[in-house]
């Protein structure tokens, strides 16, 4: 997400500079970026039917309280926001549906609806809310995907997800905000290319 040499990828999401260049333009306020290392379980940690409710203990009990007792931070629920990609992308969906009391916003880049362990017309997180929405305070959502590759195969489920969130009260521009990125794979590269909506759209005015 800071740099390849750190982030063990052919590219970064340069999150740093984006953040930097929208703080001093105006369009957004200073922000500080945690970035949590994955881990070799990263698959079941990010999956919200598996081990995702421990994962989201881990950030909630350990890593945000740490965070704000080492750093100047507005620790409020409407200052926090969490971004992912992929299964990164996934997550975020959940802590900020599950656990609204602490995260007001998330992005969800590619946001992988497909179930690691299923084929591709499952997708088990997409059905999860499909029978019941948990039950959260106003929240800011971005969700996108490509059309390459990976994210190719998202269309139908991504399509369900936006049709369930528009019809639990989400709307477009106010609380929630759609991308579909043309000719766009499922890399570090296309997701720091488009970083800087997400960044407008959850933390501007």
């Amino acid at each position: 997400m800071f740099a390849s040499v750190t982030g063990g990828a052919r590219w970064d999401w340069n999150i740093d500079a984006v953040l930097d260049r929208l703080a001093a333009s105006g369009d957004v306020p200073e922000a500080i970026v945690v970035g949590v290392p994955s881990t070799d379980i990263r698959i079941a940690e990010y999956d919200p039917l598996a081990r995702g409710a421990d994962y989201a203990d881990f950030l909630i009990r350990e890593v945000k309280p740490f965070v704000d007792r080492t750093y100047r931070t507005k620790a409020d629920r409407a200052n926090t926001t969490t971004i992912g990609s992929s299964m990164g992308g996934l997550i975020s969906s959940y802590l900020v549906l599950r656990h609204s009391g602490v995260f007001s916003r998330a992005a969800c880049l590619s946001i992988h609806v497909i179930h690691p362990m299923e084929d591709a017309a499952a997708g088990a997180w997409v059905r999860t809310l499909e029978a019941a929405i948990p039950e959260h305070r106003p929240v800011r959502l971005y969700v996108d995907r490509g059309t390459v590759g990976l994210d190719g195969k998202y269309g139908p489920l991504f399509d369900r997800l936006v049709a369930l969130l528009e019809r639990a009260g989400f709307v477009r521009g106010k609380s929630l905000d759609v991308l579909i990125a043309e000719g766009t794979d499922h890399n570090e590269a296309a997701w720091a290319a488009r970083v800087d909506r997400p960044l407008r759209f959850l933390l501007g005015p």
